[in-house]
């Protein structure tokens, strides 16, 4: 079996890479095309990385990765022995095969269901959050609309679609006529052993001693940011001691709402936006707060979820498919219906309330996602897709 990855970042999505490595003694070749080298080193023997002679952006990459797949497959044909995994879009397809004509099998990956929020007026969403101004709602428009139309025409040119969330697979069939699709949930990496012996090199950025909650996410109104600072509220009228730290910067387009939302609780001592945070930093914040919060109306199945789990702190999250995929039998988080502020506001008062329940929840979160969430697990599982792929067999 050949196979080549084209994937944006090596960096940012490194888990999903070093799954894509973990094939290397499976595989004759596996080609991964990206914007820059892994800063980690794994012993590679059929694995090799392509990287751009000078920076790409845009369609300029996927177009780049389009031609170097090609040549790559002619200089070790036949093209139809290759299979070809696009991350997050489906550009690099349509270049393949109007321009280059390959004969290719193509799947492509998506983490997130951008017709669905396109569809649902995902923004609009959290009440809370409202009203949006005009120019915001539509640069939402532009911006999923641009991308729904160019991920439905590299649908029609992939043979299949592989997906961290089973509502993402749904979503597909549902917008497309795709009928080939194949689960493969997220995995996360162990700690590094010098951060384990030695967790609390570095101070996370706080200013109280009170019980930290954590809202990792950007700052957007499908995240549910507004419908936590709402309950924040309530929680600081009842003189709950504890205090929600926003982990997460606002995109272009939300930065004056989100200003605003701020403005709006700016009385309240009990919530602090933190802004980004470097990953090694974040993994303090995950050690240290009481809890994770992730009140989100649309996800794939989201990457915070996995660390704060690895990392030992229990969760709190929307009832999602990708989410509940993590912990079908609720043994480390606790699940409420998205935006009902009634049902999340009991979640995380039992489990502020409840010292040996966020104890045993936050050793089951570790042993789940161990045992079933690592690299090795996730190569495994995407072994068995490409197994499936090559046999002609359909899910």
């Amino acid at each position: 079996m050949k196979i080549i990855t084209i994937i944006s970042s090596a960096r940012l999505y490194e888990d999903r890479v070093r799954s894509i490595c973990g094939l290397d003694q499976n595989v004759t070749a596996s080609l991964i095309l990206t914007k820059e080298m892994p800063e980690w080193d794994l012993p590679l023997r059929n694995t090799r990385f392509i990287t751009p002679d000078r920076p790409k952006h845009g369609l300029w990459f996927w177009l780049w990765a389009a031609r170097t797949a090609k040549r790559e497959m002619s200089k070790n044909g036949p093209e139809k022995d290759w299979i070809v995994i696009e991350h997050l879009m489906a550009a690099s397809v349509v270049f393949l095969r109007l321009l280059h004509r390959s004969r290719c099998t193509h799947l492509t990956f998506l983490a997130s269901c951008i017709f669905t929020y396109l569809w649902e007026r995902g923004w609009n969403r959290d009440q809370y959050a409202r009203p949006l101004h005009i120019k915001q709602k539509l640069m939402y428009y532009r911006f999923f609309g641009i991308n729904c139309l160019v991920l439905r025409l590299g649908l029609y040119f992939s043979n299949g679609v592989i997906a961290n969330s089973p509502f993402t697979l749904e979503e597909v069939r549902r917008f497309t006529q795709i009928r080939k699709g194949y689960l493969w949930p997220n995995a996360v990496h162990a700690p590094q052993q010098e951060l384990i012996s030695n967790p609390h090199t570095t101070a996370p950025a706080t200013t109280t001693s009170r019980p930290d909650v954590i809202l990792p996410c950007n700052m957007q109104p499908a995240k549910g940011v507004a419908l936590a600072l709402e309950l924040f509220q309530r929680l600081s009228e009842q003189q709950v001691e504890c205090r929600l730290l926003l982990l997460g910067t606002a995109l272009p387009r939300d930065k004056s709402w989100f200003q605003q939302l701020l403005k709006k609780h700016a009385n309240q001592t009990n919530i602090e936006f933190v802004g980004r945070v470097p990953f090694q930093e974040m993994q303090h914040h995950y050690r240290q707060a009481k809890m994770v919060i992730l009140p989100t109306f649309y996800e794939g199945s989201p990457r915070v979820i996995y660390e704060a789990a690895l990392y030992g702190c229990p969760i709190v999250a929307s009832d999602l498919p990708g989410i509940r995929i993590i912990d079908p039998g609720e043994d480390f988080i606790g699940f409420f219906p998205a935006g009902d502020l009634e049902a999340f506001h009991l979640q995380v008062t039992k489990l502020l309330e409840d010292e040996e329940l966020r104890k045993h929840r936050s050793q089951k979160g570790k042993q789940i996602i161990q045992d079933q969430f690592s690299p090795a697990k996730g190569s495994e599982r995407l072994w068995s897709i490409l197994s499936q792929v090559v046999s002609g067999e359909k899910i």
